[in-house]
């Protein structure tokens, strides 16, 4: 884990130290976060803190339906505070709040020139992209945001902000395979539209439909199995190989996960679920190099 980088720390090229700080460094950068590139940034972590806030009304009964854990008012937010208490990088998504509800966050204040791009699902067992470019997370929100923000003695208001979500499946069946990207105009007809008042109860019905869609294709009754331990790194990941998917509980990080202990899903039968359906029922999907 990288050490925490604190505002009082001084610069320094070699053994040459400087007089300047990280401090000053922000306020120089970050100041204006009124600028549409800043902006982009700081729409990112109001709607992520907003979501985790309300975790529980949005996934709540998702993870006691497919899982055995029993969370108490306020626990799934309180897991998820030290891993966004700053912005991630490098994932394929903004967050996620439990697993099978990953959300990509995007912002723009010019819709006509607007456009979401495809981009490589992740394969955490190899740390390598698949060549495949899909639409990898879940849930995307886009927050349209064209009146610069309005600064008072106590506020920063964003006056007049539209919000569009759409699903991962939906983008899917909406967007051909060859297409590279999808525009405003078909996106917002796809999608459906809010302020930002209803966000976490739109949120929460496109997670819940998703959420009964795939609970027809597994049999009555089945969870997720515990995972061997809840004091070391596992994760449940669908594992492709050969044409065949396995689920199993996985220890460790990027390209080194070990002590598989296996998952039994029981879809169905007829059931032919694909990569989202996996994800959706609690997976990290992990696609074939």
């Amino acid at each position: 884990m990288s050490p925490k980088v604190t505002s009082d720390l001084k610069f320094s090229f070699d053994n040459q130290r400087l007089a300047y700080d990280v401090g000053e460094f922000w306020d120089w950068a970050f100041s204006n976060i009124t600028t549409p590139v800043i902006r982009g940034v700081m729409i990112e972590f109001i709607l992520a803190r907003h979501l985790i806030d309300n975790v529980d009304e949005i996934v709540l009964d998702r993870v006691l339906d497919l899982t055995h854990q029993i969370p108490r008012p306020g626990q799934l937010a309180k897991s998820l505070a030290p891993f966004y208490s700053k912005q991630p990088h490098g994932d394929v998504f903004d967050l996620q709040l439990t697993w099978g509800v990953t959300i990509e966050i995007k912002s723009t204040s010019n819709r006509e020139k607007w456009r979401l791009n495809k981009t490589c699902r992740w394969n955490m067992a190899k740390d390598k992209n698949k060549v495949e470019k899909v639409f990898p997370a879940q849930y995307y929100i886009l927050a349209v945001v064209e009146k610069d923000p309005e600064v008072s003695v106590t506020h920063l208001n964003l006056s007049e902000a539209e919000f569009y979500l759409c699903s991962g499946k939906t983008l899917d069946l909406n967007v051909a395979a060859p297409q590279k990207s999808v525009g405003f105009k078909k996106f917002s007809e796809i999608s459906v539209r809010c302020g930002f008042s209803e966000l976490v109860p739109v949120l929460h019905e496109l997670q819940r439909q998703e959420h009964e869609r795939v609970r027809n294709l597994l049999v009555p009754g089945w969870k997720q199995s515990r995972p061997p331990s809840f004091h070391s790194n596992f994760m449940p990941l669908a594992v492709e190989a050969n044409g065949k998917v396995t689920g199993a509980w996985y220890q460790g990080g990027s390209g080194a996960l070990s002590n598989p202990t296996a998952i039994d899903v029981r879809w169905v039968d007829g059931a032919n679920p694909d990569w989202r359906d996996w994800e959706a029922v609690g997976f990290k999907y992990e696609p074939e190099i």
